[in-house]
């Protein structure tokens, strides 16, 4: 005998609209939401301190369990971490308003349940929309496939990860003594102790140092970059998405060991580079790029295997 579907609660209905009202906040501001409804499960009876943050904002689990759970191609790294002490409610109105609709809700566990698998799976939504996976297709060329990985939106981590496999099988190849090394793009020069986002180095000394920007970089952007570097004795390659004003570029390869170059373009010339220097085929050297990426940026340096490159086994009609 069929049973009919449970109406959803005008309650729950009401905490899924604030948060889907929410979307346009940043991942720890939905994560730290997430939160509440979570310790809501967990503690039915008990209600929360909507000024407050809740209970296990940071949490690993709620991070690990949105993406297991519910898909989410990634979150943040480590939670709300922008958040301190109570909330203003000038800045954070909307967590506010969250965390009251959520003591609304009964202390029915399936209740709580609902509501937060409907947020979650909007979280979801949202972070897989922001960063879709980065699956190339595989009739097309080689340099083809290279810019459409270099164009999927990734805050810098594909475009850094790019660049560093590029590198690295340019000096295997043309000069094996020389080693090249990365680092997460969330760590900082002053947290990782080491300039820039890539260095190549011979022995202990500097040969390079790159400095990958896959967004529009402005003179602010500079004024915040040059310092870190100082007066270097080292080629300085800052790649970036584009310059703004345009001029920008011109004066930053005016100064002494500078170098300001568009991050596509580069990326191509290198990828020509390994081409006449290897002899291979661009699909066959491709793939070593990839698999380098892949394997050593992702897996090892990243971290993160939601920005790894699938190529489609999907031809186009």
């Amino acid at each position: 005998m069929k049973t009919e579907a449970r109406p959803v609660s005008p309650l729950v209905h009401e905490v899924v609209k604030l948060f889907s009202a929410s979307l346009n906040q940043g991942m720890g501001d939905l994560e730290t939401m997430l939160a509440g409804l979570r310790y809501r499960i967990l503690h039915p009876s008990e209600k929360l301190d909507p000024n407050a943050r809740p209970p296990g904002y940071r949490s690993q689990i709620l991070r690990d369990q949105l993406k297991k759970e519910f898909g989410a191609r990634r979150t943040s790294l480590w939670g709300g971490t922008a958040l301190r002490g109570n909330f203003d409610p000038r800045k954070k109105s909307h967590i506010i308003q969250f965390l009251k609709s959520v003591n609304k809700l009964p202390a029915d566990p399936r209740v709580l349940k609902l509501a937060f698998g409907e947020c979650a799976r909007l979280y979801a939504k949202k972070v897989n929309d922001l960063y879709p996976a980065i699956i190339l297709p595989e009739d097309a060329p080689a340099q083809r496939q290279l810019l459409h990985a270099l164009s999927t939106p990734s805050e810098g981590k594909a475009q850094q990860g790019i660049a560093y496999a590029l590198l690295r099988l340019l000096c295997k190849y043309a000069a094996p003594g020389r080693t090249v090394e990365t680092k997460p793009t969330h760590a900082g020069d002053a947290q990782s102790q080491r300039p820039g986002d890539i260095q190549v180095l011979q022995g202990n000394a500097l040969i390079a140092v790159y400095e990958v920007k896959a967004f529009q970089l402005d003179q602010a952007g500079v004024d915040r970059l040059l310092p870190t570097h100082g007066k270097h004795d080292y080629p300085l390659f800052v790649l970036a998405e584009s310059f703004k004003p345009t001029e920008l570029k011109t004066a930053l390869s005016s100064m002494g060991r500078t170098f300001a170059i568009s991050l596509v373009d580069y990326c191509l010339a290198v990828f020509s580079e390994l081409c006449l220097v290897t002899g291979r085929q661009p699909d066959e050297l491709l793939r070593e790029v990839i698999e380098v990426y892949n394997e050593e940026f992702c897996e090892k340096i990243e971290n993160d295997e939601s920005i790894k490159i699938r190529v489609s086994t999907q031809k186009k009609l």
